[in-house]
């Protein structure tokens, strides 16, 4: 909308820099105003091969600001899975299986029982659910989608406890196409409906700040801390590379490596 009533010919370094500040003064993660020039870039880009005439402009990416993920204690996570255990019903259970996989919200939302299979002991990952705006219904309506994940590494299969096949078994019904969360074929329940459903959660259990990322959060640390390498834990989460697992887990990665070298100084010590 910034560049609505501009020609193409008359965006300027100046210009570019004036919607910087516009997008920095708008309450809007670091994230999301890095993926805004992400694809601003793509479009001049496109434009200046399309048309010679115009100028090429060097847009600079603004930097992700890095975040320590929100994750829950072991005494936490306990708590909550105890909680998760008292009168269990699907969405509990649902929330329990993203809990002990690292699912995302669409993902668990969008998840089939044709999708887990009980006889290997694994799940596969190969819809997510969002909702979006829809241009052919109102340009201020939306609707849920269920499409191919954004990348190629979070299509993945991620196997399954013993314990978690039983509780699995528990849930299952006869029908292939039916939702893991509500048990159906014909109905699903959607991203936002099951984050408002974490949030009365939060307050059963007295726990701060609990939303959905956390439970991935919270599995990414437990499988650290209990000595799995990286590279598995990066296909699991559906990462495209171990370096963006390491920087978003770098807390515990660093603990983790304190541990290793504590352990090698009690070796090569006489003492």
């Amino acid at each position: 909308p910034f560049f609505k009533s501009h020609n193409l010919e008359a965006i300027t370094d100046h210009t570019i820099e004036e919607f910087r500040r516009t997008l920095q003064e708008k309450n809007l993660s670091s994230k999301t105003r890095q993926d805004i020039f992400v694809v601003f870039r793509s479009i001049l880009f496109f434009a200046s091969k399309e048309f010679s005439e115009l100028k090429q402009l060097d847009i600079q990416i603004p930097k992700c600001e890095k975040k320590s993920a929100d994750r829950l204690s072991i005494h936490e996570q306990k708590k909550f899975i105890q909680y998760l255990y008292m009168d269990m019903d699907r969405i509990k259970f649902g929330t329990y299986l993203a809990l002990m996989t690292g699912l995302r919200i669409g993902e668990l939302c969008a998840l089939k029982w044709k999708d887990i299979v009980l006889e290997e002991s694994y799940l596969s990952i190969h819809n997510t659910m969002i909702r979006l705006k829809s241009p052919s219904i109102s340009e201020t309506k939306t609707r849920v989608f269920i499409y191919p994940p954004k990348s190629r590494s979070s299509i993945r299969t991620i196997p399954l406890s013993p314990d978690m096949v039983d509780l699995c078994m528990k849930f299952k019904v006869n029908d292939e196409e039916a939702y893991v969360l509500t048990g159906s074929s014909s109905s699903f329940m959607e991203p936002r409906v099951l984050s408002n459903r974490i949030k009365q959660f939060q307050l059963d259990c007295g726990l701060d700040s609990l939303h959905f990322h956390t439970f991935r959060h919270s599995f990414a640390t437990r499988c650290l801390e209990s000595g799995m390498d990286v590279k598995s834990l990066s296909e699991v989460l559906g990462h495209s590379s171990c370096k963006i697992t390491l920087d978003t887990y770098v807390h515990v990665s660093m603990d983790l490596k304190r541990q290793g070298m504590l352990q090698m100084e009690r070796k090569v010590m006489l003492r």
